[in-house]
């Protein structure tokens, strides 16, 4: 042996807790300073702490040296898609099936229950003329008493109704056309009353003429139907003179009605109707007189023409089938 003091082994050095965090501090910062793009750093555990025997080791070492801290990230570089998030192409479907198979049920059902959509595809309709007319004409004429005057009341109403009408079907649709389908009405009322004495003349006319053509061809499995002339016709007259003096009493009704239709129907291989005229009129006049001794002169004309043609190829024709009534009273007393 050598004589003298054994080796004393070195004292362990106290790491206190503020070292501590300036250690963490400092790694974060070189972290950072390492990876700019502000990727998160791998973090490497901290040394535990040393065996502190002394008495504060548990006491608080002044303010909390842990900081948080936060950087920005300034990288604006645009992340790119990955590989498989392609742009369609123009023979790929981009929308799923069942999303299609919906919209074509929604399509289908709004075409059956949309009334202005009209007739099915492919099927045609036509009106030329679908005019109402209505016409009122009122006269009331009063005499004076022990006066002499002569009183003359017209009255005159003048209607033209014309109608073109063409359709043609493409496919499987039907054609239908009508040239003129007017509603006409004429009403005319005329009241005389002369007290004294003097000439009383009444004159009530009305001249109405319906003029339509129709043509409707269907080239596929549709039928074809054409109607030149559908009008309707209302003519109604009365005409009331009463002389309680002396004097001459003139009374006259016109009516004048003329239908004309012409209709050609085409069907290539099923049916097909074509009528010229169907026209409806009715004329109505009524006269009601009272003179004493003097003349009374009443004149009632009701003229009513109808001409209808009709041309169908493959199927039937019909002229003209039109309706006319006619009534004429006169009453005198």
């Amino acid at each position: 042996g050598h004589g003298g003091k054994p080796a004393e082994s070195p004292k362990k050095k106290k790491v206190s807790a503020v070292d501590q965090a300036r250690a963490a501090m400092a790694a974060e910062s070189a972290a950072s300073t390492a990876n700019p793009a502000g990727a998160p750093a791998a973090q490497t555990p901290s040394a535990a702490p040393a065996d502190d025997s002394s008495p504060t080791r548990n006491q608080a070492a002044g303010p909390s040296a842990y900081a948080t801290t936060t950087a920005a990230n300034t990288n604006s570089t645009t992340a790119a898609l990955p590989p498989t998030a392609g742009a369609a192409g123009a023979d790929e479907q981009w929308w799923p099936t069942w999303a299609g198979d919906l919209l074509d049920q929604r399509f289908a059902t709004a075409w059956r229950s949309n009334p202005v959509r009209g007739p099915p595809p492919g099927s045609a309709s036509a009106l030329g003329n679908d005019g109402r007319t209505t016409i009122y004409q009122v006269s009331i004429v009063k005499g004076g008493d022990g006066t002499q005057v002569s009183i003359a009341a017209r009255q005159t109403a003048v209607v033209n109704n014309r109608g073109l009408a063409e359709a043609t079907a493409v496919g499987s649709g039907s054609a239908s056309a009508t040239g003129d389908h007017a509603r006409t009405s004429i009403y005319q009322t005329t009241v005389v009353v002369q007290r004294g004495t003097g000439t009383a003349t009444v004159e009530q006319s009305a001249h109405v003429d319906n003029l339509g053509h129709a043509l409707a061809a269907s080239a596929g499995s549709g039928d074809a139907e054409a109607v030149g002339n559908a009008s309707s016709t209302t003519v109604h007259q009365t005409a009331v003179v009463l002389l309680l003096g002396s004097g001459d009493a003139h009374l006259s009704q016109t009516a004048d009605v003329t239908n004309v239709g012409g209709a050609t129907a085409v069907a290539t291989d099923t049916q097909s109707l074509a009528v010229g005229s169907t026209a409806t009129t009715d004329v109505s006049q009524l006269a009601v007189l009272r003179v004493y001794d003097d003349d009374v002169t009443v004149a009632q004309k009701s003229s009513t023409t109808n001409v209808g043609v009709g041309d169908a190829s493959g199927g039937s024709a019909i002229g003209n089938s039109s309706t006319n009534t006619s009534s004429q009273v006169a009453v005198q007393r």
